[in-house]
């Protein structure tokens, strides 16, 4: 079951220039421990509850953990908690563990499939799936509501992601995840080049205009880097590869768009109706249904050993099929 939590502060500005999730965070801290709210330990929880609109602050949603506070400001929090017990195990997912030990685990993700709970999606995600392959002792790792995950993929793009199987591994990964020292390798379709060189460097945040969309936004945005380059030249298009040197939401969509090659079958980011791609083809992509993105490879530094780790997977056959469509067209 889940329940919508709401909490008030009075926030105090002791000087000019404090933010919003500063002020909510150290709010928090003032709380005795045993009616400290979770959600709210740390600043880096509260500024994505800002940032996915669960803050209201002068009779408005604020989507901007630095907004600047002067002087006295009353704040509300809503926020869904589920309990544990409501995060059941479902075998009727399928799951393709492609490596696991008793630290972590290797999932290649099917497109479709929800990594945790959120708006809309209560049920049949990834952490179901992972409750019912790893047991129950998963539930204590990491967040009562995203046991085990330390990054995601979107709905509809495939792949590899790494799932920790204790805290300790818990802590190590999503330390290195904050490093960056973790190497994550996408290849994605699409009809354009780039209309820039190898590195894409640009923030990204909340689009003002639709708050279910990412954009790169020069002001407020957090920091993103991807670096691209072709891994094969197609008849109508290309596939490139591309790394991510950062984790932000939809990051990838996000850059190529803006750089002018939204990738192929991308239903936010991309418009059908703009291809150029012969009219079969456009079909073809219409009944893919997704954006052409897949996680094809992930390195890390193993939590307990010390040692690299690598693993890479080959393309889902839907998204194969419609790489050698724009390879060879159709005749």
């Amino acid at each position: 079951m889940t329940h919508r939590v709401k909490h008030e502060f009075l926030l105090h500005a002791g000087r000019e220039g404090d933010r919003l999730d500063k002020l909510i965070t150290h709010a928090a801290q003032l709380l005795p421990e045993s009616e400290r709210p979770k959600e709210l330990s740390s600043r880096s929880q509260v500024a994505r509850l800002i940032e996915t609109g669960c803050v209201t602050l002068r009779g408005k949603i604020q989507d901007k953990p630095g907004l600047l506070i002067e002087g006295q400001e009353r704040v509300q929090i809503s926020v869904e908690v589920k309990s544990l017990d409501a995060l059941a195990p479902d075998p009727n997912i399928p799951l393709e563990v492609i490596y696991a030990d008793e630290d972590l685990a290797v999932i290649n993700k099917q497109a479709g499939l929800v990594v945790h709970t959120g708006a809309g999606v209560k049920s049949s995600t990834l952490v179901n799936a992972l409750i019912s392959h790893f047991g129950e002792s998963i539930k204590r790792v990491g967040s009562d509501l995203r046991p085990g995950i330390v990054h995601r993929l979107d709905k509809d793009t495939s792949g590899l992601m790494v799932v920790a199987l204790n805290q300790t591994s818990y802590q190590n990964l999503i330390k290195q995840f904050s490093s960056r020292s973790i190497s994550r390798t996408y290849y994605a379709l699409v009809e354009t080049l780039p209309r820039t060189g190898p590195e894409i460097d640009a923030p990204i945040g909340r689009d003002q205009k639709n708050r279910v969309k990412m954009a790169v936004a020069r002001q407020g945005g957090k920091s993103a880097v991807s670096l691209w380059k072709v891994e094969e030249e197609l008849k109508h298009g290309y596939l490139l590869e591309v790394k991510i040197l950062s984790g932000r939401t939809h990051q990838i969509r996000v850059h190529l768009k803006h750089v002018g090659a939204p990738i192929v079958g991308d239903q936010t980011y991309g418009s059908l109706s703009g291809m150029r791609a012969p009219k079969p083809i456009k079909d073809a992509v219409k009944a893919f249904g997704r954006q052409a993105l897949h996680a094809a490879a992930l390195e890390l530094i193993h939590p307990r050993s010390g040692e690299k780790c690598a693993w890479k997977i080959h393309l889902p056959a839907d998204m194969e099929f419609l790489v050698n469509l724009f390879r060879e067209g159709i005749s």
